[in-house]
Parts: C-alpha cells; structure tokens; sequence
C-alpha cells in the first residue's frame, strides 16, 4: 500500500509542474461511465486572464469490468472549472465533477430498492489538458471525493480522468467557445468518458472486490421481471 501511494503521489507531483496546458496522454481504466449531449460552454475573463470551462449533459451508462454495461438511467454528468489562459487549474470544489443516475443492475429499466440512486460520484479538478496543436480531446483529471459508486473508482483520494471529445475546442483559452448545435440553445454535441486512471507503471485496474460483491448481493435480491 505505501508503494502504491507512493507511485501515486510521484505521478500527481510530475502533474502539478505543468505550466501550460498539454496533452495529459491519460490511460483509461474501467470502471467507465459514458456521457452524451454535453453542451460545453467556456467564458474567458480578459481582467483575471483566466476562464470557467463548464460541461454538462447525460450520463447514459457505466461500463464494468470486465465487460458489463449498466444503465444509468437518465442521469447527469457536470463539470465546472476555472482555469488560466495558459491551461493551469485555478481552484476548485469538492464536486467539480459530478456524477447522478441510477444503477440499473437488473436491467427493468425502473430504480428498484437496493440499486444505486442519486449522486453517484463526485471529485476535484486538479490538471487539465488538450493536445499541443489544440482542439479535443479535452482531458481533466480528478480526486475522487464522494458519491454512491466512489469506491469502484479506489474511494476518496484516488485518481480518476474525464476524456471530453466534440467540445467546441478551438485551441485558444483567451476567447469564448462553445459547442451549441443550434447558436444560442444550451444543447450541445459532446461526449465523454469518466474513468478509473489505472496505477502508475502497471497500469493495472484494482476494483474493490468486495463493493463489486456488495453489488452483485444488491442485484440477487433484486425480483427479477
């Protein structure tokens, strides 16, 4: 376990020196919940040369390892961040990224007892990045802080990554953009990934065993239609 906190601790420190924005190259783990429709929407602050990127839209499912789909009913996926002109994440809350839906196990497409319902995972933006040429992806990366399903992402204090495609990304943080498909209507065409980043140098994804047993209790209990 120190090894591990360790590794991670080295990765975050090697994060944090980044000045400018870059392509964070982030593998992707599981689990993975996938987003749809996000309108994204960046306003810039010539006083404060700084802007708020927000993102928000559907969170359709979740995939499990290690290959179950689940339903996450009609959920919400939101993101909110301030950052510089030059890409740095300026502070932050406890729910810049946050999650809600409902955990369809049994697959009857209604929130049965025992199923995951409400907020399902939150966490704190600490780096953002997108490729040095610019345009998508758009790439975060998050300290889990909370949520129903916080524990298949390692619990409070692990690292998890948002992978946004389709956001309107010019390439220039010094000037407003968004992704609207119809100008001046709140909807827009992006889409994501929210995952687990899997451990440093193994690259291997360690889901709680025991949460995953937790959940497949959950959904023996569960009357099936």
């Amino acid at each position: 376990m120190t090894k591990r906190l360790a590794l991670v601790a080295a990765v975050v420190a090697c994060w944090s020196t980044v000045a400018d924005a870059t392509s964070l190259g982030l593998p992707q783990g599981l689990p993975d919940i996938y987003s749809h429709t996000i309108y994204v929407n960046y306003d810039y602050d010539a006083a404060s040369s700084s802007g708020v990127l927000t993102a928000t839209g559907t969170a359709r499912q979740i995939n499990l390892p290690p290959t179950s789909d689940i339903w996450a009913g009609a959920g919400s996926f939101e993101l909110s961040v301030r950052v510089s002109d030059g890409g740095a994440v300026l502070g932050g809350t406890d729910e810049d990224l946050k999650i809600q839906g409902h955990l369809d196990l049994n697959g009857d497409m209604t929130e049965d007892p025992g199923e995951p319902v409400g907020t399902l995972l939150t966490g704190r933006v600490t780096q953002f990045g997108f490729p040095d040429a610019g345009g998508d992806p758009l790439e975060f990366v998050f300290t889990v802080t909370g949520g129903q399903i916080a524990d298949l992402y390692g619990g409070a204090g692990s690292l998890g990554g948002v992978t946004l495609w389709q956001s309107g990304f010019g390439g220039s943080l010094t000037t407003d953009f968004n992704n609207a498909m119809i100008p001046g209507v709140a909807f827009g065409i992006g889409v994501s990934d929210t995952y687990v980043v899997p451990e440093p140098i193994t690259a291997l994804v360690a889901v709680p065993i025991g949460f995953l047993f937790r959940l497949a209790r959950r959904r023996s209990r569960v009357p099936q239609p």
